[in-house]
């Protein structure tokens, strides 16, 4: 019997032998060609009372009527503060989240991410979100590095609100310019 396995073994080696030479030679896969920046032609935006820059697409200006705002074809970025002293990160998040207007829905989706060598969190919102016509907001909440002074008071975390489909690669390009 261990014959008869020690033979079938030998022919099904041979067989597959026989179909890999059938196959041609193997030449290496190609490494694909690393994509283009998304961001690359942004443009820096450079806001030192917040303490921050960022890159935003080409042609997005301030928007009249909002302090620390610039958007246009299809989306924002806003700039704002948070006092959130003795607060982590994540409670600041949650803070964010559940302001009674409920503009990130009923349930909204709170993860961590690192942004500007920071550990924060982003907030995406539910389906059920109440926001204006247009393109769902989205936030980011990173604590400064070093609490920043603004008018005379000081503020521990900085609010980013921007179209959800950006708020990633936006966040990407910040950086803390304390």
């Amino acid at each position: 019997m261990t014959a008869r396995i020690r033979c079938a073994g030998i022919a099904l080696l041979a067989l597959l032998l026989a179909g890999l030479a059938a196959c041609g030679p193997v030449r290496p896969v190609a490494k694909p060609k690393p994509k283009p920046k998304a961001t690359a032609g942004w443009v820096l935006y450079r806001n030192s009372q917040v303490g921050v820059t960022l890159r935003h697409p080409r042609g997005w200006r301030p928007v009249q009527g909002y302090l620390w705002r610039v958007g246009g074809q299809g989306g924002y970025v806003q700039l704002n503060t948070l006092n959130g002293a003795g607060w982590t990160a994540q409670q600041a998040a949650a803070h964010e989240a559940s302001q009674q207007l409920h503009p990130f829905g009923t349930s909204p989706k709170i993860t961590p991410i690192s942004a500007a060598g920071e550990s924060g969190y982003l907030i995406m919102p539910s389906k059920d979100a109440d926001q204006p016509p247009g393109p769902l907001a989205a936030e980011l909440v990173l604590p400064y590095p070093r609490p920043q002074t603004i008018d005379g008071a000081q503020y521990h975390f900085l609010i980013m609100d921007a179209t959800a489909s950006w708020i990633r690669q936006i966040a990407a390009t910040l950086r803390f310019s304390q």
